[in-house]
């Protein structure tokens, strides 16, 4: 991503924004994100951000909205709600994280593809 980045912006990614230039340059457009994350076939929990100015809400929805059967778990908080001790972002990270721990092991072909990746 980063090499098509350059060809496309003609700057040199610096170690600082290459984190950036990948969101920003990685698909195009927010459809193309969309239509990557329709091919999701695993249990999902999307974390929405609700006063997000850095990252859209609306993208994240968007984004929530695409992957299918995709579980909403929002947070009032910006985009720096993760280190914000006065959100409730933990809570429904640990929320979004043990939905998808649930919903993972009730479908048995998740199950087994989960036991794989961990080697047992």
């Amino acid at each position: 991503m980063i090499a098509r980045t350059k060809a496309q912006s003609g700057r040199r990614p610096t170690r600082q924004n290459d984190w950036f230039c990948a969101i920003a340059h990685g698909p195009s457009t927010w459809s193309q994100w969309a239509k990557r994350a329709s091919n999701i076939a695993v249990p999902t929990a999307v974390v929405v951000t609700t006063r997000d100015e850095i990252v859209r809400t609306r993208r994240q929805y968007a984004l929530a909205k695409a992957i299918p059967g995709a579980k909403l778990f929002e947070v009032d908080g910006n985009h720096f709600a993760c280190a914000d001790r006065r959100c409730d972002f933990v809570p429904k990270l640990v929320e979004a994280c043990d939905y998808v721990d649930f919903a993972a092991s009730a479908n048995p072909a998740v199950s087994a593809l989960a036991q794989g990746s961990r080697g047992q």
